[in-house]
């Protein structure tokens, strides 16, 4: 699979079916149900903007929500891309992806949380690493945000 191969696209209809689809697949990530059902739910939100990833012409192996915050700040809410095509550069495409859509919005910045690297869980460490390779920076850790986690701030300057 070349990365010519992989196709990004905001989801014109049923964005939630996709974010459920993909968020199952992965408990290690997404092992609360109402979580998985509260992302869906923003899915069918229109203020959020689901773009998916695809292979060929209906293999769908990924997805990233974007959120616009402030007049500032625009959030990757959520992103998830199937186990098996972890490291293929899908995940770079769905970032570049909503970092395009922010800064059509006039957005300097973009935020992402994720679980924080005081966590010591592995599936994590490789979260935080991957949005640090992708210019982000650790603005802050805390774990007001997440009852029984902590929560990693990541910042970049569009």
């Amino acid at each position: 699979m070349s990365n010519s191969d992989i196709r990004i696209e905001q989801s014109r209809s049923n964005p939630d079916r996709i974010v459920g689809a993909v968020l199952r697949t992965l408990p290690e990530y997404f092992g609360f149900e109402s979580a998985i059902v509260e992302y869906c739910e923003n899915a069918r939100d229109k203020k959020y903007k689901t773009f998916v990833a695809s292979i060929g012409k209906s293999q769908t192996v990924g997805f990233a929500m974007l959120v616009v915050n402030s007049e500032t700040t625009a959030e990757l809410w959520v992103m998830a891309v199937l186990r098996e095509f972890h490291g293929k550069g899908i995940g770079a495409k769905l970032v570049d992806a909503v970092e395009t859509e922010a800064r059509k919005k006039k957005c300097k910045y973009m935020l992402v949380k994720t679980v924080g690297p005081s966590q010591n869980d592995p599936n994590y460490f490789k979260t935080f690493n991957f949005y640090l390779k992708q210019g982000y920076e650790l603005l802050m850790e805390c774990d007001f945000i997440w009852v029984g986690s902590f929560c990693a701030m990541l910042l970049k300057k569009l």
